[in-house]
């Protein structure tokens, strides 16, 4: 899922920026920034009674580093590329898809070997951060101004066809033109956007209550920030249930039994939030978010009650490490972390998460306050696939792992 943060992407040198986007782009990094170096009880959210401050109010699971974890899991492949962006995998056909970001490539790889990932195509597309997978259908976001999310068959992977685009005319013109990431919910009819020109998740229907279809989404609505956040990055939907991370906005979730008309259940923000990525437990009882900026790690939220939403754990790696993305499959988190490489937990008791497995694979140094941009590099985009585990790596493309345990 999910997906590179503000802080990294090139915005901020382009010609083309919105001047939404623009100022999106500096108050966020901003924020960022000033959490990122501000002392416990300081930050952007300082004397909000309805904020919490995690570091106070959680356990903190710290990271294991003992052999054994070491040798858990294994680098077995790589499909090299000169940057990568997103991964999504199409288990069922042996196919990866990886996001060329800046380099303005889509590379499908097969990995019916993957000890050496075979590449099928490499179609100039434009910048492109996200790629997610229904079946042959495959979503492509671009997240520049009139550039939306291009829609691709891949029947034949050696050859991906446009089927259609998607720009900021889709919704009346209010941001689908830039958006980050996608996240499709096939069981619903469903297809979300999180707009960075907009600061909006838009809901699209690729077929919910006949409406729409993969090939040709129609716009239903747009959610913003309950809490007054100005950005948006990232979703995940199950059943009847949406969770968003609105970046300094915190964390929502939404009961879209009607699609077209979500209902809010429940938020928090909390100090210096710079909610990222969003994933919920197998049971829906419990939440883990990521924050994306230095010092940034896991955290785990017990949500059985929305209105009561209670942080429960920590789990971080070191203090100049930085998270990127989370998925969990059963009660394993697979989690990229920048230049830490990849992490497995095992989150069957999500109030302490314990190591499975770790390979920091990436070369360098983590960020430092004097450097805090130097912590945005390695590992990317995270698609686990058991015991396979596909990674992208922003410096060296496609990174595939065995779990052995």
């Amino acid at each position: 899922m999910n997906q590179l943060g503000l802080f990294y992407r090139p915005i901020s040198f382009s010609p083309h920026l919105s001047t939404v986007r623009a100022k999106t782009f500096a108050i966020l990094l901003s924020v960022a920034l000033v959490g990122a170096c501000s002392s416990p009880t300081g930050g952007p959210n300082q004397g909000d009674p309805n904020q919490t401050d995690a570091s106070t109010n959680a356990t903190d699971a710290t990271a294991s580093t003992d052999a054994a974890v070491g040798e858990a899991l294994e680098l077995i492949g790589r499909g090299q590329l000169n940057i990568a962006g997103d991964v999504a995998a199409d288990s069922a056909r042996n196919l990866v898809a990886v996001a060329g970001f800046s380099s303005g490539k889509l590379t499908l790889f097969d990995v019916s070997d993957p000890t050496s990932p075979a590449q099928l195509s490499s179609t100039d597309v434009g910048f492109n951060a996200d790629v997610q997978f229904i079946g042959t259908i495959l979503y492509v976001n671009h997240e520049r101004l009139n550039r939306g999310i291009d829609i691709y068959d891949t029947s034949d992977p050696s050859n991906p066809t446009l089927l259609r685009s998607i720009d900021q005319n889709l919704g009346g013109g209010i941001g689908l033109n830039e958006c980050h990431n996608t996240w499709p919910q096939p069981g619903r009819g469903l297809l979300y956007c999180a707009s960075t020109a907009s600061g909006e998740v838009m809901i699209l229907s690729i077929g919910d209550n006949n409406v729409g279809s993969p090939e040709a989404p129609v716009y239903l609505t747009s959610l913003r920030s309950p809490d007054g956040g100005i950005g948006v990055h990232d979703m995940y939907a199950r059943g009847n249930r949406l969770y968003v991370a609105f970046l300094d906005g915190g964390l929502a979730i939404y009961d879209i039994t009607t699609a077209k008309n979500p209902q809010l259940l429940g938020n928090q923000n909390y100090a210096r939030s710079f909610t990222h990525n969003i994933w919920p437990s197998s049971d829906d009882k419990y939440l883990f978010t990521t924050d994306e900026n230095l010092g940034g790690h896991l955290k785990i939220w017990d949500i059985q009650d929305p209105n009561n939403i209670q942080l429960v754990t920590e789990y971080k790696q070191n203090d100049n490490a930085i998270i990127h993305n989370i998925e969990i499959v059963e009660d394993r988190a697979y989690i990229s972390w920048y230049t830490e490489g990849l992490t497995v937990l095992d989150v069957s008791d999500p109030t302490a998460p314990t190591v499975i497995a770790k390979n920091d694979y990436v070369a360098g140094p983590d960020a430092t306050p004097e450097n805090p941009m130097g912590g945005f590099r390695g590992a990317w985009g995270v698609e686990p696939a058991p015991p396979y585990i596909y990674v992208s790596d922003l410096e060296s493309g496609l990174v595939v792992f065995k779990l052995n345990r």
